[in-house]
Order: C-alpha cells, then structure tokens, then sequence
C-alpha cells in the first residue's frame, strides 16, 4: 500500500494517490466533519478550504464517494 507524509504523519493513499477518507466511513457510517479531518491529516481549515473551495465538508465527501458530514462542521 502507498503512502504518502503530511505535516510528518504517514497516510495510506490509493493507487491514484488519494487518502482513504472512505475508512472512516465505513467504520462510522458518516463522513467526517471538517475538524476531524483537520486533526487527523493535520491539513489545517484555511488549506482545506483551498483544496475545496466550495466547502471541504461537501466537496470532499462528494470526491470520497460517501455522504456529506449530518452534524456541525
């Protein structure tokens, strides 16, 4: 499995380079809100939001295949 380092952190990443968001899903059947993407990637908020401008809770989950967050982000 490929791996990529992020703010000195290991992730494991797809054949395509991408993050599994989609594991934490799976594990909790929602997607996570925004600030527990912020803490566990260590991307903080104004970088996500570059990465999706149009939301990082939307575009993100849209991206990842799995519903947006249901609670506060």
């Amino acid at each position: 499995m490929a791996q990529l380092e992020l703010a000195g952190n290991m992730y494991e990443v797809d054949e395509n380079g991408f993050l599994h968001l989609r594991n934490y899903y799976l594990e909790y059947h929602i997607c996570p809100m925004v600030r527990k993407l912020t803490k566990q990637t260590g991307v903080n908020l104004k970088r996500l939001y570059e990465l999706f401008p149009q939301g990082p809770a939307n575009s993100a989950c849209k991206w990842a295949g799995v519903p947006k967050p249901t609670g506060c982000v």
